[in-house]
C-alpha cells in the first residue's frame, strides 16, 4: 500500500498543484495589479513606521535598564550614559530600529486587505464556474 500525505499531483485529474496555483496567483495579480500596488506599498510604510516607533521605545528601554539602583534621576542617568557611551547608544539604536523595521515590513507585506482580495477573487472564480483544471 502506497499512501502519499502530500502528492504532487492530484492522483484523479494529474494536475500539478503547484503549477495550478501560479496560474491562479497570475490571474489575480493580473486582474488586481493597481490594487495590489497600492495595497502593499501602503502596508510598507505601515510596517515602516510601526517598526521605527517600536525600535525607539525598545532601545530606550534597553538603556533604561543600564541604571543601577536609584541614586540618580532617569534623566540624569539617561544624559550621562549617552554622553559616556555615544557610540555604543548609537549602534544600539541602530541596530534594534532597523530589526524592527524589517520584522514589521515583511510581515505587514502580506496584509488583511490582500487577503480578502484573494479570497474574493477565488469565490468569484469558483462562483463563474471558472475553476477549471489546467493541464
Amino acid at each position: 500500500m502506497n499512501i502519499n500525505y502530500q502528492p504532487e499531483s492530484c492522483p484523479q485529474c494529474g494536475v500539478n498543484f503547484q503549477r495550478y496555483y501560479d496560474a491562479v496567483k497570475e490571474d489575480f495579480e493580473d486582474k488586481h495589479i493597481v490594487k495590489l500596488v497600492k495595497v502593499r506599498s501602503t502596508a510598507r510604510y505601515k510596517g515602516i513606521v510601526k517598526g521605527l516607533i517600536i525600535g525607539l521605545l525598545v532601545s530606550t528601554l534597553l538603556v533604561t535598564l543600564s541604571r543601577q539602583p536609584p541614586r540618580q534621576p532617569l534623566v540624569e542617568h539617561m544624559r550621562l550614559f549617552f554622553s559616556q557611551n555615544s557610540y555604543f547608544v548609537a549602534l544600539l539604536y541602530i541596530m534594534v530600529i532597523l530589526l524592527f523595521i524589517l520584522i514589521n515590513t515583511v510581515s505587514e507585506v502580506n496584509s488583511r486587505e490582500e487577503k480578502k482580495m484573494w479570497e474574493q477573487f477565488l469565490q468569484e472564480r469558483s462562483e463563474a464556474d471558472y475553476l477549471q483544471p489546467i493541464p
